[in-house]
């Protein structure tokens, strides 16, 4: 088996097993939801509110044990989540770039965003962005960072008409 296609299969087994549990999980609260009213008689078998959220998470259990099973039977397997293969794996810094990502992210939507102004916000998060990944050098990271800035805000205000966050401390 070719090894990209043995990563992939390796992740369907992790995925579907999260899946499984995800939607095991939907189906009871679904059931749940549905059981109070349904002997109540405030609804009918068809008018239940968990009806249509149970029938999605009964497909997508179906759909979430069809592919571990397949992942199974083309040879993938949970090994990758050893301790020894997971210090290999998280000892470069590839491996921190969805987390260095996302936390730049959460950072400029939940502590910047509504706070200081949007274009010195959006300024810092560039900024940031490009330090991290070290895009090029810092009087270019800069000047980049405030032309996109100064050209998003111009862009979605005047062009488009959208209104900004209000600053909280301006």
């Amino acid at each position: 088996m070719d090894e990209k296609v043995k990563k992939i299969r390796d992740g369907d087994i992790l995925i579907s097993i999260l899946m499984i549990l995800g939607s095991s999980w939907a189906i009871y609260e679904s059931l749940r939801m549905s059981y109070e009213v349904y002997f109540k008689g405030r609804a009918t078998l068809y008018t239940v509110p968990g009806l249509f959220p149970f029938i999605v998470s009964l497909c997508i259990l179906g759909g979430s044990i069809w592919v571990f099973i397949n992942a199974i039977r083309s040879g993938g397997d949970l090994k990758f989540l050893s301790p020894c293969a997971l210090k290999k794996t998280f000892s470069s810094f590839k491996a921190f770039i969805p987390t260095i990502v996302m936390g730049l992210m959460w950072i400029y939507v939940f502590i910047f965003v509504g706070r200081i102004h949007f274009i010195i916000a959006t300024f810092l998060f560039i900024s940031l962005f490009m330090i991290t990944f070290k895009a090029t050098q810092w009087i270019r990271i800069l000047l980049i960072s405030a032309l996109y800035s100064a050209a998003i805000v111009y862009f979605f205000s005047k062009v488009v008409g959208t209104q900004f966050p209000k600053p909280l401390f301006f």
